[in-house]
C-alpha cells in the first residue's frame, strides 16, 4: 500500500509540472534589442554616408 501512495503522489506531481506553464526566460532579450538598435543605427548611418558621398561626388564631377 505505501508503494501505491508514493506512485499515486509521484504521478500527480508529474501532472502538475506537465500542465502547469513554464515562466519565459527573458534574461538577455534587453542586450539583444541593444545590438539590434545598434546595428540599425549604424546601417542607417552607412546609407546616409553612402548617398550623401554619392551626391558630393557627382557636384565634383560637373565642377572639373
Amino acid at each position: 500500500m505505501k508503494y501505491l501512495i508514493a506512485f499515486q503522489l509521484a504521478g500527480q506531481q508529474l501532472l502538475a509540472r506537465a500542465t502547469q506553464p513554464r515562466p519565459r526566460d527573458e534574461r538577455g532579450a534587453t542586450t539583444v534589442e541593444y545590438v539590434l538598435w545598434t546595428a540599425f543605427a549604424v546601417l542607417i548611418v552607412g546609407v546616409a554616408i553612402a548617398v550623401i558621398t554619392g551626391y558630393v561626388n557627382t557636384q565634383l564631377a560637373k565642377i572639373g
